[in-house]
């Protein structure tokens, strides 16, 4: 009911129906068996429009329940107009961005990008969430740079104690940590080189596109990859060699799921960086931005609308046509 109404403690008026409605049908018993003596007609004839009445009148009382209570069900898309902007990255620490296809490693490689990235944002809150086999809020959204540069000079798989990489799992974690009465746009900025093992990217960048985030995807890596022990156990017997590449297909798929202005850009690119600067805003994202978000449809005037139309049928069906019809 809380998804449904906006205030549902006040549906407790609903219940004023139930004395009302058995009142007034133990008055009409009482009617229809003193007009059966006068006229000798079928009382439930004569007593059937009454009937009608007051069911229509319970439905009108209904309707004004509900509308009272503010229902809202069904969404729509309402433009938002944003001042600045917050950023948050979002770090793919996993395993497979310990090798080294780009130098000295993927890992140290988008640390080395995102601190470049932080040093030039501007007067914008900035946060790193960590991802890996789950997603970590390491720092929220701050003016300090300092405690987001400290962080990405220390990145390494250890960090987090959870095994595989779920990007999906860090994407959620970093749109939940934007405040609700934000105003500033909401950028999510995600480094990794697309290898997950549980998750699905592509449903959480749908997610995060439908809350009015925007995401931009740096995959960082190549398409040739390296080779990499899976199994982190020290045994030499259980060594497991395979060969992590860049995933550039599910990482552009991800930022289409996103939809708005989200996109995917390979971080080796020339230019890329001035690229995700640009797509951050100019002027140290102070520029206004118009983002579209849904919000549940108020649904107050239907109600009001269908009680009045009860009560005209209430007023018709017990009101004149009876008068016409009785003896």
């Amino acid at each position: 009911m809380n998804g449904i109404f906006a205030r549902p403690h006040l549906l407790i008026v609903i219940l004023a129906i139930l004395p009302a409605y058995g009142y007034y049908r133990f008055r009409l018993s009482g009617l229809g068996s003193g007009l059966a003596r006068l006229t000798g007609e079928d009382p439930a004839r004569l007593i059937t429009p009454l009937r009608r009445r007051a069911a229509y009148f319970a439905a009108a009382w209904l309707c004004l329940s509900f509308a009272l209570a503010g229902p809202r069900f069904g969404t729509r898309q309402v433009p938002v107009r944003q001042e600045g902007a917050s950023v948050m990255m979002v770090m793919d620490i996993s395993r497979s961005m310990t090798v080294s296809d780009v130098l000295p490693d993927r890992l140290s490689f988008a640390a080395q990008y995102a601190s470049l990235l932080a040093d030039r944002l501007g007067p914008v809150s900035c946060g790193v969430t960590l991802a890996k086999g789950s997603g970590v809020l390491a720092v929220p959204l701050t003016r300090d740079r300092q405690a987001v540069g400290d962080l990405l000079d220390s990145l390494s798989p250890s960090l987090l104690t959870s095994a595989g990489s779920s990007l999906a799992a860090g994407l959620r974690v970093a749109a939940q940590s934007f405040p609700e009465s934000d105003a500033a746009a909401r950028k999510i900025l995600l480094f990794t080189d697309g290898d997950e093992t549980a998750g699905s990217l592509a449903e959480a960048a749908r997610e995060v596109g439908r809350s009015g985030i925007t995401l931009i995807v740096v995959g960082v890596g190549t398409a040739a990859g390296a080779t990499m022990d899976v199994d982190p156990d020290p045994d030499p017997e259980r060594v497991d060699i395979r060969t992590t590449a860049l995933r550039e297909d599910s990482l552009r798929a991800a930022a289409e799921a996103a939809g708005g202005r989200s996109v995917y850009l390979n971080a080796s690119d020339p230019g890329s960086a001035l690229r995700v600067m640009e797509l951050l805003g100019s002027s140290g994202l102070s520029g206004p931005e118009l983002r579209y978000t849904s919000e549940p449809v108020d649904r107050y005037g239907e109600f009001v609308l269908a009680a009045l139309a009860f009560f005209g049928a209430a007023l018709l069906n017990g009101g004149a046509s009876w008068q016409k019809k009785r003896p």
